[in-house]
């Protein structure tokens, strides 16, 4: 049941513990299968954890509920630079909300006024105007 709700989700790259189904809202707990990382300062190799930090993120919506990962971050230390830093999961960067999730939001801003959109989805305005400026980020208009 578990490898359906990867692929069903698009997280062939995570493990799925476990999930919870509420009135509006499907939370999904995964983790990363990766036991070590290789550190970005100096490139090597290391199994030590220092940190984990626990995230919740937007992913998408099915049947009207928002799917949330409950996400484990592992932060490492490399023992050579000694630097912590964070290991880097596909898809999953920085932001609260995955690239999935904010494809849905500008799909939705195509068609519905920002209001109606914040309204709908619960995301306040600066998220969409994030999304909006990310989009027009990417495209590269040729002369």
């Amino acid at each position: 049941m578990k490898n359906h709700i990867k692929k069903l989700l698009g997280l062939q790259h995570l493990w799925v513990d476990s999930w919870e189904i509420k009135d509006k809202e499907i939370i999904v707990k995964v983790r990363s299968p990766r036991t070590s990382a290789r550190c970005p300062y100096c490139s090597n190799s290391t199994k030590k954890i220092h940190q984990y930090h626990k995230r919740f993120i937007k992913h998408s919506v099915w049947q009207s509920r928002k799917v949330i990962l409950c996400f484990v971050k592992k932060r490492f230390y490399c023992r050579k630079c000694n630097k912590p830093f964070s290991e880097c999961i596909p898809d999953i960067d920085n932001k609260r909300t995955t690239k999935n999730y904010r494809k849905i939001l500008l799909k939705d801003l195509v068609r519905s006024s920002m209001n109606y959109v914040a309204s709908d989805t619960g995301s306040s305005s600066s998220v969409l105007y994030s999304v909006l400026q990310e989009h027009q980020a990417e495209q590269v208009i040729d002369w």
